[in-house]
């Protein structure tokens, strides 16, 4: 079994940028009950503003909305079947060309 290398160190030539930067350097590590949590500040804030408010909004303005919600749902359904249906085959054509190639020895994990 080969020793656990640092997945930040290239395999081959490269032309690594020195610099001070940390991955996730900006992100708050906390423990939440039993899950541990690893958030970044500003991505979480502004995502999470953004979801309470289309909610809020959608719920305060259900009537406004419904005729909205219904008709991007029937446009969806009615244009976009097609287009849904090709890219599921086109996935799993991917897919399956990926596992008889010799990408299929590619691991994804350390």
């Amino acid at each position: 079994m080969r020793e656990k290398q640092d997945f930040l160190i290239p395999d081959g030539e490269a032309n690594v940028i020195e610099t001070d930067y940390k991955i996730g350097r900006d992100n708050v590590n906390k423990r939440v009950g039993f899950v541990n949590v690893d958030v970044h500040n500003r991505v979480f804030v502004i995502s999470s503003i953004m979801i309470v408010l289309f909610v809020f909004f959608t719920i305060v303005f259900q009537g406004e909305v419904e005729p909205l919600f219904v008709n991007a749902r029937k446009w969806l359904t009615n244009e976009l079947d097609s287009f849904f249906i090709g890219a599921a085959n086109i996935f799993l054509l991917v897919c399956m060309i990926i596992v008889v190639s010799p990408l299929s020895k590619v691991r994804l994990s350390a």
